[in-house]
């Protein structure tokens, strides 16, 4: 005797959304990875957002790492020689 195994109708949908989500995290890993491997380039500003004006803006190839713990971001720039540089950008409180 043949058992008849039937799909939900609202599996074939569900499929899709898990392949999409596995797609668009992979897609995120690897232009992040591109990213910090100094393949892309990025750009930074910093505002003051009660005046609105900008204290610090930059472009090229960096890489990116949020310090949650000191509250800044450290930022690795390579130069036009290739020679790397090492910034730190924290929040200032008042």
């Amino acid at each position: 005797m043949k058992k008849v195994f039937a799909l939900p109708p609202c599996w074939p949908p569900l499929c899709m959304v898990v392949a999409g989500c596995s797609q668009s995290s992979r897609v995120s890993y690897n232009l992040s990875q591109e990213a910090d491997n100094f393949n892309d380039i990025r750009q930074i500003t910093v505002m003051n957002c009660i005046q609105g004006d900008v204290l610090f803006q930059m472009t090229g190839k960096m890489s990116i790492t949020a310090d949650t713990q000191d509250n800044q971001l450290e930022i690795i720039v390579e130069d036009e020689n290739g020679e790397y540089k090492s910034i730190l950008l924290g929040s200032v409180t008042m």
